[in-house]
Order: structure tokens, then C-alpha cells, then sequence
């Protein structure tokens, strides 16, 4: 070894050409996991509304990990599902007057 490789630095000479790969797999498999858990959060919701219960945006997203409720509502609804909505009133996390939605299925769609 010379003195200035001691085997404790990379340099463009002595780095294994497979990190670049590494890096793109790594990088491959993140966004299969992003789908992944949007799939698996948008099927969390949808159980959940099949068994009767009432959901919030909030909810959705504290319970299931569902961070596009908004988005999955518009698409079941294009697909034929119908909801029972309801406003709720109550305070925000600021102690102030607030008011949402929350969502119950009535009818399962296509």
C-alpha cells in the first residue's frame, strides 16, 4: 500500500465501481416502496370504510398512513362509490374554532 492509500479513503481509483449501482438500486427501491405504502394505505382506508367506519382526513392519515385522502376520495367516488359526509365542529390544536369533514361509505362502487 502507499502512503497515500492506506485503504481508509476512496479515491475515483480504488472505489469499487459497484457503489454507483448500489446507489441506483437504493434509489429504485425507495420509489417501489413510496408505491408500495401508497397502495397499502389506500387499501387501509378502504377496509376501514368497509367495516362501517367514519373517517377524517386526519384520521386516515394518523391511522392508515393515507397522506392523499383527498385524492383517493375523488377517485372512488369517479368509480362509483357514494359517501355520507358531515361537517364537525370543534377546536384546532391552536385551541381556536374549527370545522371538517368526515366521510362514511354508503354504497361500494366499481
Amino acid at each position: 500500500m502507499d502512503k497515500h492509500n492506506d485503504g481508509i479513503l476512496a479515491t475515483k481509483e480504488n472505489a469499487p465501481a459497484v457503489v454507483s449501482g448500489q446507489a441506483r438500486a437504493k434509489d429504485t427501491d425507495s420509489n417501489s416502496t413510496r408505491k408500495t405504502i401508497a397502495g397499502t394505505a389506500d387499501e387501509a382506508v378502504i377496509q376501514a370504510y368497509q367495516r362501517g367506519e367514519w373517517l377524517t382526513d386526519w384520521e386516515a392519515h394518523q391511522k392508515h398512513g393515507c397522506s392523499r385522502f383527498r385524492t383517493l376520495m375523488s377517485e372512488l367516488r369517479q368509480r362509483g362509490w357514494l359517501f355520507y359526509d358531515e361537517w364537525v365542529e370543534g377546536e384546532n390544536r391552536y385551541k381556536n374554532p374549527a370545522r371538517w369533514k368526515r366521510y362514511k361509505l354508503l354504497k361500494q362502487g366499481v
